[in-house]
């Protein structure tokens, strides 16, 4: 009697169609369901079983498909059986799973992508879906970025910054009453739409955020940052080629190319292969004013950076602003992205485990409240580029994502 589990794969128009043979108890469960995650982030969502060789299941088994049944079903995907063999039917008929042998779901016509664009960078595969031809999107500087140099903000510097609906931004800011409350945990922090949240610079290392809930609106004390508000004109999907992955100024560069944008917000979803970053250790309200917390040697104490690419394999959601402008407003609030690349930015990043995202009629606050309510957010870091020769660590990569693009008029 076979006591493994085997998988062979079989690729039709729309579907994955998976012939298993064997057992599926509890230890060849864990590697089907090893087997599906990654079908499933090479972007295959409507996947069909034939289980007419497989002679067990257990309660596990049964449990997992479950679970991958309602994930692609939330993601516009589907989970069917083809065919099974009498145990399995039994098993699933006496659970109450007969609603899983049907056909396997089909792409439909009202889902099928509207792209504007279609191009590749060498990196990876893109497609630009147009949102709104003549949206665009409201910037806000807040403070004085270089406070931070000498350790010079005081209570005048801290602007309370509310976060609903379409407005976004990146700075250093905290969640707390007034200055008093917050001035030992300013560290990095990312506005989304109906959330805001920020990585405490008190010794925790515990990223904190405030979701919208009926009359609570998030706000966040911040010493500097940059906003952005409005409705986003485009949408980006973009894959790595196989065996590649996509450097972030890469990235921002090739979007601002194509879509000949200067100046431009942008919000994304991105599956990450490695993120190079940097938060403060300790909040600069802490230090004596004109102590420079990026000086040698007390950097070291100072600020968190990655010595190598960080959170491999997870989500990251990363929103900020790029520019090509040489204004000072632009050279005091953005960084170059990178010495091979013509353009500046100021990104931070919110990371959480890896999460399927939908591939068709995305609703952006929708699935950025369920990350925040379902899953678990890891860290806030602010991206950077470490170009030193021989010793640097690089950029921030990604695999595959979602990107929403507004033009920002001016700087």
């Amino acid at each position: 009697m076979e006591k493994n589990l085997d998988i062979q794969k079989i690729v039709h128009d729309h579907t994955l169609e998976l012939k298993l043979a064997g057992r599926i108890d509890a230890y060849w469960a864990d590697h089907l369901g090893s087997c599906l995650e990654e079908e499933i982030r090479a972007g295959n969502y409507h996947i069909s079983f034939n289980l007419s060789d497989v002679n067990y299941i257990s309660s596990i088994g049964i449990r997992l498909f479950i679970k991958y049944y309602k994930q692609l079903k939330g993601i516009n995907g589907s989970l069917s059986i083809s065919e099974a063999s009498e145990n399995v039917k039994q098993v699933f008929s006496m659970v109450g799973l007969n609603d899983l042998f049907e056909k396997p779901g089909e792409t439909k016509a009202s889902d099928e992508k509207i792209a504007v664009t279609k191009f590749s960078n060498g990196k990876a595969n893109f497609e630009i879906t147009e949102l709104q031809t003549d949206a665009l999107l409201k910037l806000t500087l807040v403070g004085n970025p270089s406070a931070i140099n000498q350790s010079s903000f005081t209570e005048n510097d801290c602007v309370p910054v509310k976060f609903y609906g379409n407005s976004y931004g990146v700075g250093l800011g905290a969640i707390g009453n007034d200055f008093e409350d917050c001035s030992n945990r300013f560290g990095e922090c990312i506005g989304l739409g109906n959330v805001v949240g920020y990585q405490p610079t008190d010794g925790t290392n515990k990223p904190d955020y405030m979701i919208k809930t009926g009359g609570l609106v998030p706000e966040i004390k911040m010493l500097y940052g940059l906003l952005f508000e409005g409705e986003f004109s485009h949408l980006i999907r973009f894959d790595c080629l196989p065996g590649e992955t996509l450097p972030f100024s890469q990235l921002v560069s090739s979007l601002s190319e194509t879509l000949k944008m200067e100046n431009f917000g942008m919000l994304m979803f991105a599956e990450t292969s490695g993120i190079i970053g940097a938060t403060l250790n300790q909040s600069p309200i802490a230090n004596p004013k004109g102590f420079s917390p990026f000086s040698f040697p007390e950097v070291r104490q100072q600020l968190y950076f990655t010595t190598e690419p960080a959170h491999h394999g997870t989500l990251a959601i990363t929103a900020g602003v790029a520019t090509k402008s040489t204004s000072d407003n632009a050279k005091a609030f953005t960084r170059s992205l990178s010495k091979d690349q013509d353009i500046n930015g100021h990104f931070h990043a919110a990371i959480f485990p890896f999460h399927v995202l939908k591939k068709n009629k995305i609703d952006l606050h929708e699935t950025l409240a369920d990350l925040f309510e379902n899953s678990q957010l890891h860290q806030i870091v602010h991206l950077v580029n470490d170009e030193r020769e021989l010793v640097g660590t690089g950029e921030s990569e990604f695999v595959q994502g979602l990107c929403w693009i507004g033009k920002i008029n001016e700087f």
